[in-house]
C-alpha cells in the first residue's frame, strides 16, 4: 500500500531539543519534528522505501549539516527556516537518495530546515531571530548519522506526521 512519505535528516537529539524550542506552536501551523528534508512528498510503498533508504545510509552518511543562517519566505512551509549550506555531499545525497527511491533529483533542491510554518507575525519573528542568534545556531554544525522516513509530506496534515524509522549504516537507530 502506497503512502505519502519524506526522507528527513533529523538533527541529534541535543540540537533538535533546542531547535523544538523554537518550532514549539510558531506560525499558524502546529509543531513538528525540526528535519532538514532529503526528498519529500514520495508516493510509495513503506517497506520499499525503508529498503532503498537502508541502502544509501550505508553510501552518503555520515553527512556535515551546517546552518548559514535564519531567513524568511512566502510559502507555508518556508516561512521561518534556517538555510542549510548545500554541499557537494548533501547534494550527492539528494541524488543517491532520488535514485535509489526512482524518482527524478530536484534541482532546485534547497536544503533548510524550518523554524515555522504559515503565517509569522514581525513581532514574533524578531523575537525569534534574537533567539536564535542569541545561541548561536547560525553557522553550527551536525553531524548527520542517520536518514528518517517520515509518514509526511505537503498533503498530510502536519499533525499526523509520524516518524517511521530511522536508519543508520548497518541497520536502525
Amino acid at each position: 500500500m502506497q503512502r505519502s512519505l519524506s526522507i528527513w535528516i533529523v538533527p541529534p537529539p541535543d540540537l533538535r531539543w533546542r531547535l523544538e524550542s523554537f518550532v514549539a506552536r510558531r506560525g499558524e501551523g502546529p509543531a513538528f519534528t525540526p528535519h532538514v528534508t532529503l526528498v519529500g512528498d514520495l508516493r510509495s510503498d513503506p517497506a520499499e522505501t525503508l529498503a532503498a533508504v537502508h541502502g544509501v545510509a550505508s553510501t552518503v552518511l555520515p553527512l556535515s549539516i551546517r546552518f548559514e543562517g535564519i531567513e524568511t519566505g512566502t510559502s507555508f512551509f518556508r516561512s521561518v527556516f534556517l538555510r542549510v549550506q548545500p554541499t557537494a555531499e548533501l547534494l550527492r545525497a539528494h541524488r543517491a537518495s532520488c535514485e535509489a527511491l526512482g524518482v527524478t533529483p530536484n534541482q532546485d533542491f534547497d536544503p533548510h530546515l524550518s523554524l515555522a510554518y504559515g503565517h509569522v507575525s514581525t513581532a514574533e519573528l524578531a523575537v525569534l531571530q534574537r533567539q536564535v542568534h542569541r545561541r548561536e545556531i547560525p553557522g553550527s554544525r551536525f553531524r548527520a548519522d542517520a536518514l528518517t522516513v517520515a509518514h509526511a509530506a505537503s498533503t498530510v496534515p502536519i499533525a499526523k506526521w509520524v516518524e517511521i524509522e530511522t536508519i543508520a549504516p548497518g541497520g536502525s537507530s
